[in-house]
């Protein structure tokens, strides 16, 4: 945590406050949110689409929608090109 926690006390509020706060701060780039996007990734496997290349073009956008927040959260990619195929 930022040194401002501790100058600010809050590390004496309950977890959950300061695990909104860090979520707030940071957005979609912490672990908790690269998982929602994967799930989201998962749900455009499986939903219905209107063509081959449309379904592509969708799992491509989710996929560098994954991997651009994981870089950030986890130093590395979650998905790849291949696992699209």
């Amino acid at each position: 945590m930022p040194a401002s926690y501790k100058l600010d006390d809050k590390v004496h509020q309950p977890v959950h406050v300061n695990w909104r706060d860090i979520e707030r701060h940071y957005g979609l780039n912490t672990v908790t949110g690269v998982v929602g996007l994967v799930q989201q990734f998962e749900q455009a496997v499986h939903a219905d689409f209107k063509s081959v290349s449309h379904l592509f073009a969708r799992l491509k956008a989710r996929k560098d929608l994954v991997n651009r927040n994981s870089g950030e959260a986890l130093q590395t990619g979650v998905i790849s090109s291949r696992q699209i195929f």
